[in-house]
């Protein structure tokens, strides 16, 4: 786990030296950082201090005093807070952010695909709670609900963005050659749904309450020539 903390760190460190362009808003008097997910607990606060980091760095290199965090106290050189609302639309003014960071957050879709929750429809997921085994039609159904929600949440943050800025995403996964089932993730999602198939057979709860359960997770296809693309 560390190893993987460390190799993120230093991912982000190249691709703020290497793309952010400090040179179109070094006169403004903020320097703003926003998280849109990034797993549980503390995580958020290490990728935004790593960030920060990776500025710092930048303007030592260019022989520039950091002036964006003299303001702030010692032991924290930032503010937070919270913004609430989806990440796959507008969130924030234009032109207004810095740095976009996520992780671990974006194979969440914004909601059930339809087509899934349609008992007239060749997609209906009966039986099942995710698309790893089921009919291809299912599958095709939760790629289309992923491009949709892709689309809304790049050209959201592209109009979020100042000029110059950089976005991060870290965005689960699987090799191109792995099927659906054989996913570690996947075989998680399959036993958990055949648990509330028991149930449901049982009696427990009502079997069309259990139809109606789908999760709202997607993973893209990660290519072995490492470029990504949807399923």
């Amino acid at each position: 786990m560390r190893n993987a903390i460390d190799a993120a760190k230093e991912l982000i460190k190249e691709a703020v030296i290497d793309k952010l362009d400090i040179e179109s808003f070094s006169s403004s008097n903020a320097f703003r950082v926003i998280d849109l997910g990034c797993a549980v607990g503390p995580n958020t606060f290490v990728a935004v201090q790593n960030i920060l980091e990776a500025v710092e760095e930048k303007y030592r290199t260019r022989g520039r005093n950091s002036e964006l965090f003299q303001s702030l106290t010692p032991d924290r050189n930032y503010f937070s807070t919270g913004v609430p609302g989806s990440f796959y639309s507008r969130l924030f003014p234009k032109a207004h952010l810095h740095s976009v960071y996520s992780s671990f957050s974006l194979q969440c879709l914004s909601k059930v695909p339809e087509e899934v929750l349609d008992r007239s429809s060749p997609a209906w997921n009966k039986g099942r709670i995710h698309y790893s085994n089921s009919a291809h039609q299912v599958v095709e159904a939760y790629s289309a609900q992923y491009a949709k929600d892709m689309e809304c949440f790049l050209s959201a943050r592209a109009q979020e963005n100042v000029g110059g800025g950089l976005m991060a995403f870290v965005v689960p996964g699987r090799p191109d050659e792995t099927p659906h089932a054989q996913n570690y993730y996947n075989m998680g999602l399959d036993l958990f749904g055949s648990c509330l198939m028991d149930v449901a057979k049982k009696g427990i709860i009502a079997e069309d309450k259990m139809d109606s359960f789908n999760l709202p997770i997607y993973k893209y296809i990660m290519l072995l020539s490492k470029k990504w693309k949807p399923l």
